[in-house]
């Protein structure tokens, strides 16, 4: 028997958003992963992290197991978690993007600054 879908996203949930904390902290550490991240590539940055995450990963795999039977681990984490990953990481990853990108259009405001642009 199977544990009913709202109850299984519930207690998979907070698995699933340290796994993506940790591919997110894992790729702005590694420079080509940042690379892979600043071009859209999310599924390469991840990529270069390797074992990294692997810790959150299994956590995942195993919790779906129990949850949904042997196998469905393996299955939940390819079909459900990563078909989501690279929203996930687009949107974790998005404050970080948006200040490189400001900072590369050599944009960056004084935040001291009591001067507004019209």
């Amino acid at each position: 028997m199977s544990t009913p879908p709202e109850r299984t996203r519930a207690i998979l949930a907070p698995l699933e958003i340290a796994a993506t904390e940790c591919f997110a902290s894992a790729i702005l550490a590694n420079p080509r992963a940042r690379t892979h991240a600043e071009a859209g590539r999310w599924y390469q940055a991840a990529g270069v992290m390797g074992v990294i995450c692997q810790r959150e990963v299994d956590a995942i795999v195993r919790t779906s197991d129990r949850l949904l039977g042997v196998q469905g681990g393996q299955h939940y984490f390819k079909n459900v978690y990563v078909k989501r990953l690279d929203q996930d990481l687009a949107a974790r990853l998005r404050p970080w993007l948006e200040s490189k990108s400001v900072a590369s259009a050599g944009l960056i405001v004084d935040p001291s600054s009591t001067a507004t642009v019209e």
